[in-house]
């Protein structure tokens, strides 16, 4: 089924936060243009918020989120918190290795966490400013951090900062959940598949939210 294009102005400002309010009113733009997108809103429904807390915490959850599912992730950062009391960046770089193991933290991502902790030490980067600052001023003050990619970067921004046009560029689930809508080859590429995206403008992360809804209830 073909896409309906419609040519929408973004927000002025990007560091506009996501709410119901604009979910609703994001959702309702994506119905409109993608026919796909509105069958898939017409059997999901309203998607969660799925926003986090901004702060080191989300942002250590996020660096064990990758490549690993969610509940492997979780039990990892609940046996580091209780470990690490406060979780805080001098704690994470007093980390002993045995500790790190103890954890279930694997010696690559314990040293991203220890290259983030030092990275907030040194005011490298200041998490609490990021909330100022627009999509790509805050993606690359993340990426410049060994171990924050991508698609970490987005993820922090869409879900710790509610930005409404982030895409996690290679997300799995949402990788999987286009592919079978859209009926598209095994071999596209992430590059094709962003492009894709960029209609969806200036919504993609309620997009994001939509596409993830439908993953966890068909195809998880």
């Amino acid at each position: 089924m073909r896409r309906q294009e419609t040519h929408r102005h973004p927000p002025h400002d990007n560091r506009t936060i996501i709410t119901l309010e604009t979910l609703a009113q994001g959702l309702s733009a994506l119905n409109r243009q993608d026919q796909v997108l509105a069958q898939v809103y017409a059997q999901v429904q309203t998607p969660p918020l799925w926003l986090r807390t901004p702060g080191l915490a989300t942002l250590v959850q996020i660096i064990l989120e990758q490549q690993v599912s969610l509940k492997s992730a979780q039990a990892t950062f609940n046996r580091l918190q209780n470990i690490c009391q406060p979780l805080s960046a001098p704690g994470l770089l007093k980390l002993t290795a045995d500790e790190w193991r103890t954890c279930g933290v694997s010696r690559q991502k314990s040293t991203y966490l220890c290259h983030l902790a030092t990275a907030l030490e040194t005011n490298t980067l200041d998490l609490e400013i990021l909330t100022a600052l627009d999509d790509a001023i805050v993606h690359q003050q993340l990426t410049q951090i060994c171990g924050i990619g991508t698609w970490t970067a987005n993820i922090y921004l869409l879900m710790a900062l509610g930005r409404p046009d982030v895409w996690p560029t290679g997300d799995l689930a949402l990788v999987v959940s286009i592919k079978n809508l859209y009926q598209l080859p095994d071999k596209i590429t992430t590059k094709e598949l962003d492009k894709l995206t960029e209609t969806w403008r200036p919504w993609r992360a309620v997009a994001a939210r939509l596409l993830w809804q439908y993953y966890l209830k068909y195809l998880r």
